[in-house]
């Protein structure tokens, strides 16, 4: 029983306060975790770009989110599908600050990631982005395949494929040609990039 002045809270109050306290108490250990943490939860529970975009500005400046992105996709201990939803969200940010990190990826990961980078900066379509698919016209890393039913067979698509069909959808450019194994020609587009410079120099 309550003695003096004292009252009982009553039994709903008592557990609201107990709820508040708790989301106080996990929001304020939320907002301690380094934001490299912070991201790669919310990459891990994806609901798609524009919603993951949305929350990770909440948690940072773009300036940091972009590099704990693109310190997720360029890193060989990141699980698979953590690196790929990353790579796909920093498409969304058409900045220098993205390109470059793309570029980072598109030069030094794995084959299957380089062309993940290269159809993120198909997308962010910029100026800037041509120089760097220009710069993997020369690899002919596998990076996926396609499976072919009638008859069976296999196709194996190279960066370098990758990297033409991106070009083709930044500039509105073609060549349309395909070499004696199926992949796409480079030359061309070699010639069409040196003239470009040639160009800017005149």
């Amino acid at each position: 029983m309550p003695t003096g002045g004292s009252k009982m809270l009553n039994p709903k109050a008592t557990i609201a306060l107990m709820i508040c306290c708790r989301l106080s108490t996990f929001e304020l250990q939320a907002q301690s975790m380094p934001i490299q943490n912070r991201v790669e939860s919310l990459i891990d529970s994806w609901e798609g770009r524009p919603t993951a975009r949305e929350s990770l500005l909440k948690v940072g400046s773009e300036p940091e989110v972009l590099k704990a992105l693109g310190a997720i996709a360029a890193s060989s201990r990141q699980p698979f599908m953590r690196r790929h939803h990353a790579i796909g969200v920093l498409a969304t940010f058409k900045s220098d600050q993205s390109v470059g990190l793309l570029a980072r990826v598109a030069e030094s990961a794995e084959a299957l990631y380089r062309c993940d980078a290269i159809q993120a900066l198909a997308e962010i379509a910029t100026k800037s982005t041509v120089p760097v698919l220009v710069g993997k016209l020369d690899d002919h890393s596998v990076c996926m395949q396609f499976q072919f039913s009638d008859p069976a067979s296999t196709a194996d698509v190279y960066v370098s494929d990758e990297a033409v069909r991106a070009l083709e959808s930044v500039t509105g450019q073609t060549f349309g040609q395909k070499s004696s194994d199926s992949h796409r020609v480079t030359n061309p587009w070699k010639s069409w990039w040196a003239k470009q410079q040639r160009e800017r120099v005149e």
